[in-house]
């Protein structure tokens, strides 16, 4: 999003900067960003709020590690990598 915003700036110039953030529409790894305000997750303006799921760090296909979504009752639009695994130790 930082990237997003310094490309629109016109100048690099903190009011410049400003405009560009208050401007921002933004679809990022997290859903959509804006300080608009006026939608349900954005009430107010120059607030930006983004879903909350549970994560849970497992043995990866491409890393040695990957974050799996393992939890999301409070937005049931990201999906589910896979099942919550309580932790056992040897």
């Amino acid at each position: 999003m930082a990237i997003d915003v310094l490309k629109r700036a016109k100048k690099l110039a903190p009011e410049e900067i400003r405009d560009a953030i208050k401007a921002t529409e933004y679809n990022s790894l997290v859903g959509p960003l804006t300080w608009k305000g006026g939608g349900p997750k954005n009430p107010v303006p120059n607030v930006c709020t983004t879903p909350l799921v549970g994560g849970q760090w497992k043995p990866g296909k491409k890393f040695k590690y990957d974050l799996n979504i393992v939890y999301n009752k409070t937005a049931p639009e990201i999906p589910l990598d896979s099942p919550f695994e309580a932790i056992s130790y040897s």
